[in-house]
């Protein structure tokens, strides 16, 4: 047994393993037996029946995060006050609130843990857009069995970190996203990795060869495939990117929260941040960063105009994250936060994720008894 491992954590990690693996395989026999049956029929509405699987596994993470972990609370507070008004609604149930956040839209984020996607994701399960939710991450992740193929057949973005071969992929991607998807929550880290002691000193280092901010609360944004999803996945009439800044409760500044919120410590010990703390902002780039649409200017100009904006925009979430050190909150009115426990509508939610897998085991035992 493991040194850290004692009793309580042993049988923590059982019933999640039994709930985690079994509903991840189910979902990926649900996205095969999908495929399979529209290869046969070539009539099944097969992008709607795996976008039902891509809700049912965040419903799978949600179900899993607050049964088996202490329970989380989700601060979420607006700078605007009228972005606010505009995006937020109380729900039927009392407690967890109905998001309307713009149905289409780039999500841009501060990186601090490997789990900040799925925090991210669940506030798109609020917006009903969960099953509308693309990641663009590290190509090794795709190799992961089972799950690997569960999220290419979500259409996911896996990068290899080679400018030129990526490009492409994300060209024919984001074509492919547009083709089959009336909306989306495109999730981008422009950070490109966690905040961590080796990750700031490479960014220090780069900020100062580049004479840019030096930033000691957030990594130093890169541009590229943001360019590349704004060039593709938006356009003049349609250009809303969601800013979202990410604070956990536990650390500091200098005590990465990568170090203490950990994959260990959330799931097996079942600790998870008593609080995660979100700042959204609203922008059009359209009119923040004009340029990007204008076809007069080349390329280069474009991507300078967006560097700008970006890097400027990360100044303000080195300030923003700065003070929620200092105060443990970020710095908006407090009727401009709300705060909602981190869990599903309903627990029965679960059962979606297996519905159709149990269906058809079902059918096999029914003509199986017939024979």
């Amino acid at each position: 047994m493991h040194p850290l491992l004692n009793p309580l954590h042993l049988i923590r990690l059982i019933l999640l393993g039994i709930f985690f693996f079994s509903g991840a395989i189910a979902i990926v026999f649900n996205q095969f037996m999908f495929i399979i049956w529209h290869a046969l029929t070539k009539s099944s509405p097969l992008q709607s029946q795996l976008e039902y699987t891509k809700k049912s596994f965040v419903v799978l993470l949600t179900f899993c995060t607050s049964n088996f972990t202490s329970h989380s609370t989700i601060s979420l507070s607006f700078r605007d006050e009228e972005l606010m008004k505009n995006c937020l609604s109380k729900n039927n149930d009392g407690e967890l609130p109905l998001l309307k956040f713009d149905n289409s839209a780039i999500i841009i984020s501060n990186h601090q843990i490997y789990s900040d996607w799925f925090f991210l994701w669940f506030l798109a399960y609020l917006n009903n857009t969960a099953s509308h939710f693309f990641i663009v991450m590290k190509k090794s992740l795709e190799n992961i069995p089972i799950l690997g193929y569960g999220m290419k057949n979500y259409n996911f973005i896996f990068l290899s970190r080679n400018w030129q071969n990526d490009r492409l992929y994300m060209e024919s991607q984001f074509r492919k996203i547009l083709k089959v998807n009336e909306k989306f929550w495109m999730l981008i880290f422009p950070e490109g990795t966690n905040m961590s002691h080796n990750n700031r000193n490479k960014s220090h280092k780069f900020a100062l060869e580049s004479n840019l901010p030096v930033n000691n609360c957030v990594l130093l944004p890169r541009i590229k495939g943001l360019y590349v999803a704004s060039k593709n996945l938006l356009n003049e009439n349609s250009s809303k990117i969601l800013d979202f800044t990410i604070g956990y409760t536990g650390n500091t500044k200098d005590i990465m929260a990568q170090d203490v919120h950990t994959l260990w410590k959330i799931y097996i010990e079942g600790i998870s941040p008593k609080k995660i703390s979100i700042l959204v902002d609203e922008h059009e780039l359209n009119a923040v960063v004009p340029d990007i649409f204008n076809n007069e200017l080349n390329e280069d100009e474009q991507m300078k105009s967006l560097e700008k904006w970006i890097v400027k925009t990360w100044s303000t979430k080195e300030k923003d994250m700065a003070n929620y050190y200092e105060t443990g909150k970020f710095d908006v009115p407090e009727t401009h936060t709300i705060e909602f426990p981190l869990r599903l509508h309903s627990n029965w939610e679960v059962v979606s994720v297996y519905g159709p897998t149990l269906a058809v085991l079902a059918v096999v035992i029914g003509v199986v008894k017939l024979m």
